[in-house]
């Protein structure tokens, strides 16, 4: 049995939150998922913030190679921590934002991005893409909520885990724009908080919706099994180690008052 480590989505860092059900639904023969939660589960709505994710999924990563996981995947279109994951793990990891990318970029020349957050987020999505040099790919960044909700996440977060016909439309609504008005050939949904509705927008649009949660686990699952280890030299700062990273979380954690991550906890109790 391979055991592959979800990064991130749960309650918080007691390890009693379960495998979020999209995963739970896919898990291939042969392996079997577990949960490593962030420590402070800190919303990314600033890039500040965004930085702390980064340690903290880096730091997960280092938990999962260090439990004995097969591979690692970063359960956040955000993919934060992955590259510097990459250069020091020795175990594949793969994150959602990478994965859903790469796979909309086989489906047709362009792709666009429709995500829950709203325009004041836009900053994680041009991060990612610029990454991955992607930018020229992407037809255009779709956002379903303006930045006066964003303080109502848990509101439309949770409209999401009940599948609310009304969220439903709202986001069909911003994919049939990105297809007709910005000529995106697929879509790639802004968050992994969107799976539970996935399936039900997938079906009403006319051009392919990818869910980063679903096909990011299963690219890890194959990642896995075909022995491969992604890895990249060192970026332009060295990746902080271990033992670096839980003094930054520390002094985080003394400095701030940690969000939790309202999605992540959705998540979670879809697998309930």
């Amino acid at each position: 049995m391979k055991r592959i480590a979800i990064l991130g989505t749960g309650r918080g860092y007691d390890g009693k939150a379960d495998v979020p059900a999209p995963i739970a639904e896919i898990v291939g023969e042969g392996f079997e998922p577990g949960l490593i939660p962030n420590r402070l589960g800190v919303f990314p709505g600033t890039p500040e913030h965004r930085e702390i994710n980064v340690l903290e999924y880096l730091d997960a990563g280092y938990r999962a190679e260090d439990e004995g996981y097969a591979g690692a995947f970063i359960n956040t279109i955000g993919d934060y921590g992955l590259l510097q994951a990459r250069t020091q793990l020795n175990i594949p990891i793969i994150g959602a934002g990478e994965a859903a990318m790469l796979l909309a970029t086989t489906l047709g020349p362009r792709f666009s991005i429709v995500t829950i957050w709203p325009p004041a987020l836009k900053f994680l999505y041009t991060e990612v893409l610029n990454d991955y040099r992607l930018t020229d790919r992407c037809a255009s960044i779709r956002f379903v909520t303006a930045d006066a909700e964003l303080d109502d996440r848990d509101e439309y977060v949770g409209d999401m885990k009940s599948q609310r016909s009304g969220i439903i439309d709202r986001v069909v609504a911003e994919c049939e724009r990105a297809a007709t008005e910005d000529g995106c050939d697929a879509i790639v949904l802004g968050c992994t908080c969107m799976a539970p509705i996935a399936p039900l927008v997938a079906a009403r649009c006319a051009v392919p919706v990818i869910d980063g949660m679903r096909s990011g686990y299963k690219f890890t699952e194959m990642t896995v099994a075909l022995g491969l280890t992604p890895r990249l030299p060192a970026a332009n700062e060295r990746a902080p180690s271990r033992s670096e990273v839980d003094k930054l979380l520390q002094a985080a954690a003394a400095s701030l008052e940690p969000v939790e991550c309202e999605p992540c906890e959705v998540l979670a109790q879809t697998a309930g």
